[in-house]
């Protein structure tokens, strides 16, 4: 509050307008209250584990406080007679005032996490370490996949083209770059870092972008595991030679009638059992870790609710807001660098 002293309030209100004095001392209030928040934040993620939601406070409590020096910087030239224009000091005030409602609702966001302790869920989850079997399992889908490519024509020939197609179908989009066991792949780690970019409006994470955080959330990363459990589990139907109806369980590993038409039937059979063996370790290590599971993705949805019912304007409206009056504006915060 050093600064306030240092501005003359008469001075200011002369050159500036009525009631410029009263905007700066406002905002600055403002700043100092979200500034002491997201210290006591800071401290509540410290840890390893929180780095991403830690950086991306960090940058916006970083460019408050340039704009912030910009203000004082500028107030000061105000009082001592350098030729200043009362719409810099507007632009200036328009800008802080966004980024200083990004810090808040940030502060209020990570204050929701750490009171709901999804934290300490997060790590729960990350101990659990869901990413070794589900990396497992899709390397040995991709086994699978690979010969069951091989075999394709084979089973077309033989009449097996609707049951190739669905497993085929199944498998491809369970290990594609989206896909749920991709996305279990990536870990504790990548989940936190999904949280930032979901909760805190901005993309934190080098897995995923902004733009697809609908399907790279946190909340769909703990889906994820439910949804494969239910996938691996599904009776589907296709039709055989002759219209004979076939039951496809899951992702199809133990359809040996149709592997005996394909020339190669011993080693698609040795990888589809391998397949089904890791698989079926990623099933049981879900179900051991159900229940933390359940609750993180019970708390992340909570947390959503919770914003949305205190009317809380969505962090990446906010940016997006930001970000258009500073290009309107053409005003730069002086020595801020945007972190990738």
């Amino acid at each position: 509050m050093g600064q306030l002293l240092d501005i003359n309030k008469e001075t200011i209100d002369r050159v500036l307008g009525s009631a410029s004095y009263e905007k700066y001392q406002l905002i600055m209030d403002a700043y100092l209250t979200e500034q002491d928040r997201a210290w006591q934040n800071l401290e509540y993620y410290s840890g390893f584990f929180s780095t991403a939601l830690a950086r991306q406070l960090e940058a916006d409590l970083e460019l408050v406080e340039i704009m912030g020096e910009d203000l004082y910087v500028f107030l000061i030239q105000a009082q001592s007679g350098k030729l200043v224009t009362r719409t810099q000091y507007k632009n200036i005030l328009a800008a802080m005032s966004l980024a200083v409602e990004i810090l808040h609702t940030v502060n209020n966001v990570l204050e929701e996490m750490h009171k709901a302790g999804i934290t300490v869920l997060f790590v729960a989850v990350h101990q659990a370490k869901l990413e070794v079997e589900a990396k497992e399992a899709m390397k040995a889908m991709e086994k699978f996949k690979k010969e069951l490519d091989k075999a394709k024509s084979e089973f077309y020939s033989a009449g097996y083209q609707v049951a190739f197609n669905v497993v085929a179908t199944v498998i491809s989009n369970t290990i594609a770059p989206t896909g749920l066991m991709s996305i279990l792949a990536r870990g504790g780690i990548a989940l936190v870092q999904m949280s930032a970019d979901n909760n805190l409006g901005t993309n934190t994470s080098t897995e995923v972008t902004w733009g697809s955080r609908g399907a790279t959330s946190a909340g769909a990363v703990v889906s994820s595991a439910e949804d494969f459990m239910t996938e691996a589990n599904k009776v589907r139907q296709a039709t055989g030679p002759a219209g004979k109806m076939l039951t496809i369980m899951g992702f199809g590993f133990d359809l040996y009638e149709v592997h005996l038409a394909y020339s190669r039937k011993e080693e698609l059979q040795k990888v589809s059992e391998e397949a089904a063996t890791k698989v079926t370790d990623l099933e049981a290590k879900i179900v051991k870790y159900k229940e933390t599971i359940d609750t993180l993705k019970k708390r992340l949805a909570e947390l959503k609710s919770n914003m949305k019912t205190k009317g809380q304007t969505e962090l990446h409206v906010l940016r997006s807001a930001l970000a258009q009056e500073l290009q309107r504006s053409g005003y730069k915060p002086k020595g801020y660098v945007k972190k990738p």
